[in-house]
């Protein structure tokens, strides 16, 4: 069980079997990408076996000039957390975002206060401002467009590695063949359909 604590941190609770192998198969592409140039990667090492298991992350890839979509996948999701069957609070989810235009922030923010409540509101940051916390639920927001590659992956990483058991990921403005390494990434996930599941809308 997760207990949550006042601080939002989830103590004494690692990621379950389905994120920690995604975080794993990210990392290892990474290395391969980085390591001829930059020597080893410094993130916290991730180990595949973990016993607990929980839901499937699941990635959305979402082509340009669609941000109606990533708009209906984000409403649909938190519509699935806090429904009628949900024990989860709106303090036990986050929405991680990194974008550079404004206008989204905005968009993003006005979803989310149709979640929230006086007493619980769903936290909303920057993966890099969230290193020390964890959340049963998050949900990353991606623009693939507005980051170099090796930020990419980094950003992906730091994203997933704070979910606990629920993890969602949409990227939006996504182009293919844009680079090797993370078109390699993209696909190992695709064939571990026993711990991971794309959906394209490109």
């Amino acid at each position: 069980a997760v207990v949550s604590t006042q601080s939002g941190h989830y103590g004494r609770v690692r990621n379950s079997c389905e994120v920690s192998t995604v975080l794993s198969i990210i990392r290892t592409h990474y290395e391969n990408m980085l390591l001829p140039v930059a020597g080893p990667v410094t993130w916290p090492q991730q180990r595949e076996g973990h016993f607990l298991r929980g839901t499937k992350p699941v990635i959305y890839l979402v082509g340009e000039n669609k941000i109606n979509s990533w708009i209906d996948i984000l409403t649909r999701e938190l519509w699935e957390l806090k429904g009628s069957n949900s024990c989860l609070k709106s303090s036990d989810i986050a929405v991680l975002c990194a974008f550079k235009d404004l206008t989204l922030k905005t968009t993003l923010e006005s979803i989310l206060k149709r979640f929230n409540t006086p007493d619980y509101q769903i936290t909303f940051l920057a993966p890099f401002l969230s290193m020390s916390a964890e959340w049963p639920a998050v949900i990353t927001l991606f623009d693939f467009a507005s980051f170099a590659i090796p930020s990419s992956f980094s950003f992906l990483y730091t994203a997933i590695s704070r979910a606990r058991m629920y993890s969602t990921v949409i990227v939006f403005n996504y182009t293919p063949n844009t680079c090797q390494y993370f078109d390699k990434c993209l696909e190992e996930l695709r064939r571990r359909s026993d711990v991971c599941r794309i959906v394209e809308l490109c």
